[in-house]
């Protein structure tokens, strides 16, 4: 059975910023929510955390001046595939 999706003034979508959600079970312990409008399920707690534009391309900087992928993940303290999307989609040269 299917929750109904309910108006929350307290909650509110990442993506289409609509009120419309229902609860969808939880992720280590916390409420995850479907937005009843775009489908979208999210944690609302903003436990989504993405590096800013200029520690993208402070990594994408470092490799190019010859820091290994491994080095830029130790100093930037993100994922070595993480580090490897930055430079796909930054234009870097392997």
């Amino acid at each position: 059975m299917v929750r109904p999706r309910a108006y929350r003034h307290d909650v509110r979508c990442p993506d289409c910023g609509s009120n419309w959600m229902a609860k969808a079970g939880h992720s280590k312990g916390r409420q995850r929510y479907k937005c009843g409008d775009c489908g979208r399920t999210y944690l609302p707690e903003g436990a989504y955390h993405r590096p800013g534009p200029a520690l993208r391309e402070a990594g994408v900087r470092m490799y190019q001046d010859g820091s290994s992928v491994s080095a830029v993940s130790r100093h930037t303290g993100y994922s070595v595939p993480a580090v490897l999307g930055w430079l796909k989609k930054g234009g870097a040269r392997h």
